[in-house]
């Protein structure tokens, strides 16, 4: 298996065009994802499933055009996405699996500290229809940003610098710094770059060491259904409609928890790796 952040050059693969494809790619991206979006506002209300539909298609081309990557690099598509000779599914399980299972667990915390901060708001007209959206567009969501972040990025950056923590580094930067425009980072941009750069790093480190997106898609899909679908928040960037709310978070303990269970994540996967290599 090869070095995920290295794959095998393509025909056309060089620092030069690589960070040309992502600038590129960043250009298209700001204006044919204004276009979707617009598009969809048009057509839709506000019911929450329609906001969810709207806030997520501009995923649709960041999902495309970061596919685009290694067909202009002319390698296969697959380096871009796993190291292996195939797509691995059952690390999209594992993925889901153990950072499901830490959700599951820091909402049990939360609720037994302070069971009044969680409000049953499940509503099924609303409830019903976001979940048939979900199904389509936060795969979608999801894959366009652990293939863009932690996949075309990731990997220019490998070819650019040969040191992987620098690599980590700025990947993880580079992800967090965009989220730092979600309501709820508002007046917390400290604590709010430590949560989301917490994550980031948890998932790029857990892609270096099972060589693929796969595990990290896994997580990411996840984290988003249980934060939409299950436990969400007030005020958060997208339209939700879960079984359970609570209020907006605060960023300086959800960045303890973010580290805390990144922390936990790379023991529990560390652990499993080692019993199945």
């Amino acid at each position: 298996m090869s070095d995920f952040f290295r794959p095998l050059k393509g025909a056309n693969e060089n620092v030069g065009t690589i960070v040309l494809v992502i600038w590129l790619m960043f250009t298209a991206l700001l204006i044919v994802g204004q276009i979707f979006s617009l598009g969809f506002d048009a057509v839709l209300g506000d019911e929450p499933w329609q906001s969810l539909v709207v806030s997520f298609s501009s995923a649709i081309p960041v999902l495309g055009l970061a596919l685009l990557a290694p067909v202009i690099y002319k390698r296969p598509i697959k380096t871009l996405v796993t190291s292996a000779d195939r797509f691995r599914w059952r690390l999209v399980a594992l993925g889901a699996a153990v950072w499901g299972g830490l959700l599951v667990v820091g909402a049990a915390v939360a609720y037994a500290m302070d069971p009044h901060s969680f409000s049953l708001v499940f509503t099924p007209a609303t409830f019903i229809p976001m979940l048939l959206v979900g199904l389509i567009f936060i795969p979608i969501q999801i894959s366009s940003e652990e293939v863009l972040f932690r996949g075309v990025i990731t990997q220019a950056l490998g070819r650019a610098f040969q040191s992987d923590a620098i690599v980590i580094a700025l990947t993880t930067a580079l992800f967090a710094l965009p989220h730092l425009l979600n309501p709820e980072a508002a007046g917390n941009a400290g604590f709010a770059f430590l949560a989301y750069g917490a994550i980031s790093f948890g998932w790029v480190m857990a892609a270096r060491q099972f060589g693929g997106l796969e595990i990290t898609l896994g997580a990411h899909l996840i984290n988003n259904v249980f934060g939409i679908l299950v436990v969400g928040y007030a005020d958060a960037v997208v339209a939700i409609s879960p079984i359970w709310i609570t209020p907006a978070p605060e960023m300086n303990a959800t960045a303890v928890s973010a580290i805390v269970t990144v922390a936990v994540w790379l023991g529990v996967l560390r652990w499993i790796k080692s019993r199945t290599s």
